[in-house]
């Protein structure tokens, strides 16, 4: 394993520990805190589909800004493990009555059909749960490379829809500096519960 590997490694463990030793009342708090980061944002006033997560691991919830996008008639849309494998992902139509199930992962997401799965083109933007970030836009994830590999054919794709991918992490979570793979999906924003940093 080469030391860039072994450090992010290190690194992911230590910043998990961290986001999962904030009691209940600093995550209310931050959970609050970032949903007004987040209405304000123009991004997601326009759009017409928004594809969110459900909380697992410690990470911050953004269920608040799901039940406000239910109310502006907003798309909204959960990830599911792609059926084949291929450490990919598929999106569900995702509402308040909708039906869920534990993956392997143990992360709830829909229990949908193929008729309630959400096109990634026809997705404006996409919230992802951030293990680390830095200021240069730079973010740690689990490690699976999910988004990765899922939006790879729109890295570099001039023209059509192309999601936005926004970041999400509690203001603990950000380290100096991060180090960066040639396959990272850039993303367009990184939200705190006390900054919005745009890229």
């Amino acid at each position: 394993m080469d030391s860039a590997a072994y450090d992010k490694k290190d690194l992911r463990k230590k910043l998990r520990e961290r986001r999962r030793s904030l009691t209940p009342y600093q995550r209310k708090q931050a959970a609050i805190a970032l949903f007004n980061q987040l209405k304000r944002m123009p991004l997601l006033r326009k759009a017409r589909s928004v594809a969110t997560y459900i909380t697992n691991d410690g990470e911050i919830s953004p269920a608040h800004l799901s039940e406000w996008l239910w109310k502006k008639k907003t798309v909204v849309s959960l990830s599911t493990l792609h059926p084949l494998g291929q450490n990919r992902l598929w999106f569900y139509s995702y509402t308040s009555s909708s039906l869920m199930r534990t993956n392997r992962y143990r992360i709830l997401e829909p229990l949908g059909n193929f008729r309630e799965r959400i096109a990634l083109e026809a997705i404006d933007v996409i919230l992802t749960p951030l293990v680390g970030f830095d200021s240069l836009g730079n973010r740690l994830g689990m490690g699976k490379g999910f988004y990765d590999r899922t939006l790879t054919e729109f890295k570099n794709r001039q023209s059509g829809n192309t999601p936005r991918l926004i970041g999400i992490a509690f203001n603990e979570q950000e380290v100096s500096q991060l180090p960066t793979d040639d396959w990272d999906y850039p993303l367009t924003a990184i939200v705190t519960p006390s900054r919005t940093l745009y890229f």
